[in-house]
């Protein structure tokens, strides 16, 4: 998959659920930004897809949100240990009320219970495995499995 496909697959999705959350957002000025946890890799290997994430994110903000979303970015290394971490600083400290990103399947998956149980959304961008089909009713994904 190119980059570019990524890139519009992911602002394609951000999109969608920015506008899915924009009708009481419109409704109320005043009413506090809607938290936005966004979980990619950042360094390494893994960091095109995680960069692109993370710019798709904030272009979406800034063309479409205008500003009202608060994004909140975290570094997942593409790993289920540093995704659990993430997805418990999204639910536990930061309280996001939904959360995208997720490059690699394994932080994906790792990460699924742990939203599941909080009952907060989730948009997996990238990660393909098969798996997260069946990862939980608040799990959602942008592109097919392997």
């Amino acid at each position: 998959m190119t980059s570019r496909i990524l890139l519009t697959a992911i602002l394609g999705a951000f999109l969608h659920l920015a506008a899915a959350i924009c009708n009481f957002a419109y409704a109320a000025p005043s009413q506090p930004k809607i938290k936005v946890g966004v979980s990619s890799a950042l360094l390494g290997g893994a960091a095109s897809y995680g960069l692109d994430i993370q710019d798709a994110v904030r272009f979406a903000d800034e063309k479409l949100g205008k500003g009202r979303f608060e994004l909140i970015f975290e570094n997942d290394n593409c790993t289920g240990k540093d995704a659990v971490s993430v997805a418990q600083k999204f639910t536990q400290i930061e309280k996001v009320d939904v959360a995208i990103g997720f490059a690699c399947s394994s932080a994906a998956l790792s990460a699924a219970p742990i939203f599941e149980r909080a009952k907060i959304p989730v948009l997996i961008t990238s990660a393909s495995s098969p798996k997260i089909a069946h990862a939980g009713e608040f799990i959602f994904r942008t592109i097919l499995s392997d």
